[in-house]
């Protein structure tokens, strides 16, 4: 089980000086990074320079998703989606990160499940090409969940991908925020497939990156959920617990599952604690 704080660049190096412990899930390609080749090039040689400074921390790195389509049927779209997976894969060659985070993208039309079948074959003949080349830089993907309303088309992708290094990361606060499913049932469903979670809270309205506690999500039963998995023989010390903070925020959040209990623990830098 390992633990890390989501970094942009405004908080970065405040973030790299936290304990060892901590990974750090690199940020801002998503948005303000694809506004521009320049914004693009300026994020990578920014966090290049952070690696180089940091050589011994673990990192993960968020790719873009702003109007990706991996399974458009218009080729312009689907050859600007190649190139900036292009850009992404470039990217991993200088940070060498662990995880790649990018998000599933299943239209709603398809999360039916008469129609994913057809979405999970497009996916799948788009992401094996790829797939093989991060595997080659030792990076694992994580697909994660967005408006998703249902973990059918991330089960069904992932277990067509088999042999393949990608996961699931499972994003709490979206899955709260955007579905009828409580976080512990996107759990229960998906479960050892899940590498890597997002850890933020809402009150089931909108994606607003509360620290945990400060919503309703029942953390409690999620973590219960997860320590069911463990128990059952699910990957222990496969799982990445990422708090999500606000690029103005220095805070950093973790819980740790070991051996089947929960043990709470609480690390802030700059800002006041909170339990």
């Amino acid at each position: 089980m390992r633990h890390a704080l989501c970094v942009y660049p405004e908080t970065a190096e405040s973030l790299a000086s936290a304990p060892g412990e901590f990974d750090l899930e690199l940020q801002s390609f998503g948005l303000r990074g694809v506004r521009s080749p320049g914004d693009w090039r300026q994020r990578a040689a920014f966090y290049a320079a952070l690696a180089r400074r940091h050589p011994d921390r673990r990192r993960h790195l968020h790719g873009p998703f702003l109007d990706l389509s991996y399974t458009s049927w218009d080729h312009l779209i689907l050859e600007a989606t190649r190139r900036r997976v292009r850009d992404t894969l470039k990217l991993c060659r200088r940070l060498r990160p662990e995880h790649l985070v990018l998000h599933l993208r299943c239209p709603a039309y398809f999360c039916r499940p008469e129609r994913v079948e057809s979405w999970v074959r497009a996916a799948r003949d788009f992401w094996e090409p790829w797939l093989e080349r991060f595997a080659a830089l030792g990076v694992t993907v994580a697909f994660e969940n967005v408006e998703e309303s249902d973990p059918a088309p991330a089960v069904a992708l992932l277990d067509s991908l088999r042999g393949y290094p990608c996961g699931f990361c499972l994003d709490v606060g979206h899955a709260h925020a955007f579905t009828t499913l409580p976080p512990r049932a996107w759990v229960e469903r998906l479960g050892p497939r899940i590498v890597h979670l997002h850890v933020h809270d809402n009150a089931g309205d909108d994606d607003r990156h509360l620290a945990p506690g400060e919503g309703s999500i029942d953390f409690a039963e999620l973590y219960g959920a997860f320590r069911r998995i463990l128990r059952g023989g699910g990957q222990r010390g496969q799982y990445w617990f990422v708090f999500l903070s606000s690029p103005g925020s220095a805070q950093g959040t973790f819980w740790e599952l070991t051996d089947g209990s929960l043990a709470h623990r609480v690390s802030t830098f700059g800002l006041s604690a909170y339990e």
